[in-house]
């Protein structure tokens, strides 16, 4: 059985099993905020693809970079704890995972300016821009693609 936290808070066992209201979701997402947890596996795997990604990328293994952070983005739903985001005790980590997000985002971006791709990067970075007005990166591969 798995907890997911990326998008709404959802409770899985090979099919998605209802749980109720907000009180039972919020119930389900608080073993699944613990670091050290394996509860929340679409977290640990966002997790570990984005880990993944800037290895090859500092070898300049291009391809494998993209692969990896196409991996982790694909676990993506949504923002984590959707309808508990904007909750006192949701916030730092949500914050926490929307940061890793962006610089996935920027990773990829980053490795298909590179690759002579920076067109197909375009609307991304625009996102990322929108979202993060304070994030340099984005600007700067923006502005090379």
């Amino acid at each position: 059985m798995e907890i997911r936290v990326l998008g709404s808070v959802e409770l899985w066992n090979g099919e998605q099993i209802s749980v109720g209201g907000p009180r039972q979701r919020r119930i389900l997402a608080a073993p699944a905020m613990d670091a050290g947890s394996v509860v929340s596996l679409d977290a640990r795997r966002f997790e570990d693809a984005c880990a993944g990604a800037s290895r090859p990328q500092e070898r300049g293994d291009l391809e494998g970079s993209l692969a990896h952070v196409d991996e982790a983005l694909a676990h993506w739903a949504g923002r984590p704890y959707a309808e508990f985001a904007d909750e006192h005790w949701a916030q730092a980590e949500v914050a926490r995972l929307e940061a890793l997000r962006a610089v996935a985002l920027e990773l990829r971006a980053d490795a298909m300016v590179r690759l002579g791709r920076g067109v197909d990067a375009l609307p991304a970075l625009e996102s990322l821009i929108e979202e993060h007005p304070l994030r340099e990166r984005p600007r700067a591969l923006y502005m090379h693609r």
